[in-house]
Formats: structure tokens, sequence, C-alpha cells
């Protein structure tokens, strides 16, 4: 589960998508242990909803589509 996790988070089409989505998510995971305890696992189940919501192609993927398109207008 957390591989899937860590994949769909950051983006499966690029190496650097999971390897962000896991640094994203052990860094969570190690910041708010301390400061929530048990609901560490909530939070990190809700913001992964938000992204596989709002990011399809997980956050990398969105940000080398946002850039294509960047560079799409600029060559107009």
């Amino acid at each position: 589960m957390l591989s899937t996790t860590l994949a769909g988070l950051g983006g499966m089409g690029t190496f650097a998508g999971p390897v962000l989505g896991a640094f994203t998510i052990i860094a969570l995971q190690n910041y708010l242990a301390d400061r929530v305890g048990a609901w560490v696992t909530v939070i990190i189940g809700a913001i992964f909803v938000v992204c596989v919501v709002g990011f399809r192609r997980g956050y990398v993927g969105e940000l080398l589509a946002w850039q294509q398109r960047r560079r799409a207008k600029s060559e107009r």
C-alpha cells in the first residue's frame, strides 16, 4: 500500500515522481508523527486523495505538463 501511495503521489510516468513522492510521504510522516500521533495515517490518506483527484499524473507529472504548456505558449 505504501509503495502505491508513494508512486501515485509523485507520478508514475517518470523516475523522479516516485522518488519525490517517497521523500514527501516519509518526511511528512516523520514531521507529523510527534505532533498528531495516530492521526498521521488519516492526514496522509487525505493528502493522497486530494493529489489523486487534483493531480491525475502526480505532482511531478503535473509540473512537467505545466512546463510543456508554458513552452508551447512562449513559442507562439
